[in-house]
């Protein structure tokens, strides 16, 4: 199994800043691989697919993204090495552009 994890803060305040980046980016993959965010598990929304044979959860953890970690780290503990793992975000020290 594969993991891909986008970042990003809940709500509307956030909902089209760079801070959601890594929410645009999952929610495209999910769409192009006909993929739902319908359960919701460790803090955040998953959603099954399958890519090149191989098993992905595409994930948008519901914390901001400081506490991203309560969600994500559950997540990781069945993988078998976290190079199976990507997780999406903006970089907040580069400028923007």
């Amino acid at each position: 199994m594969k993991i891909v994890a986008g970042l990003g803060n809940p709500g509307e305040r956030y909902a089209a800043t760079r801070h959601n980046l890594g929410f645009k980016v999952v929610e495209g993959v999910a769409a192009k691989l006909s993929a739902e965010f319908s359960r919701e598990k460790h803090k955040g929304l998953l959603a099954q697919a399958s890519w090149r044979g191989q098993r992905v959860t595409l994930v948008k953890p519901l914390t901001f993204m400081n506490l991203s970690g309560e969600c994500i780290a559950p997540l990781t503990r069945n993988l078998d090495s976290l190079e199976t793992m990507l997780v999406l975000v903006d970089d907040i020290a580069l400028p923007l552009g």
